[in-house]
C-alpha cells in the first residue's frame, strides 16, 4: 500500500464523504459488543447443537 494523496481541505473532505455516502459524524457510531466465546463438547453434531462448556484448567503436574 502507498499514500496517493493527503486531503486536508475541509470542503474536499466533505465532498468526498458525500460521494461515498458517509456522514461527517465523528467519532463514528460503535457497533454493539459481541458476546464471550464459548467452547463446545467434543464429538457434538454441530456448533449450534452443542451446549457451552467451560475449558478445562491447565494441569501443571504433567
Amino acid at each position: 500500500m502507498r499514500l496517493v494523496a493527503l486531503v486536508k481541505d475541509q470542503q474536499s473532505i466533505d465532498r468526498f464523504l458525500r460521494g461515498i455516502d458517509q456522514s461527517r459524524d465523528f467519532p463514528p457510531p460503535l457497533a454493539p459488543a459481541r458476546g464471550p466465546p464459548y467452547f463446545t463438547v467434543p464429538g457434538s453434531q454441530g456448533v449450534n447443537d452443542a451446549a457451552p462448556v467451560a475449558p478445562e484448567p491447565f494441569d501443571e503436574s504433567a
